[in-house]
């Protein structure tokens, strides 16, 4: 197991440490990298989500000032951390797309696995 400081104390302030928190949520399994065509290319974070908004749904871009908040939700609920996160950056119910209100069923969409 590898010991990380997620915060750290300097000059009376505490401090957070997004690398370290990134590094967590990747060993974890919860973020992955992918390469982004956004602003000139390069490397972005995503929050695996496994079809639980949406069939088909498997990912949330997760930002460097985001970081914190996602790493503190996961520790404190694992999955449901996650997909707390998710749901309040897409301004959604916190609920399995199977779920009797949730975002999917309340637009009348239906699905076939066929």
């Amino acid at each position: 197991m590898i010991e990380r400081e997620y915060y750290y104390e300097m000059l009376d302030k505490r401090w957070l440490d997004p690398e370290a928190m990134a590094a967590y949520l990747l060993d974890e399994g919860v973020l992955f990298v992918t390469s982004t065509r956004e602003q000139g290319g390069g490397l972005g974070l995503v929050a695996l989500i496994n079809d639980y908004f949406i069939p088909g749904s498997d990912a949330e871009q997760v930002t460097y000032s985001e970081l914190p908040v996602l790493f503190d939700l996961y520790r404190e609920k694992k999955w449901d951390g996650v997909s707390q996160f998710v749901a309040s950056k897409r301004n959604i119910p916190d609920k399995h797309w199977r779920d009797k209100d949730s975002h999917f069923s309340n637009k009348n969409l239906t699905y076939s696995s066929q």
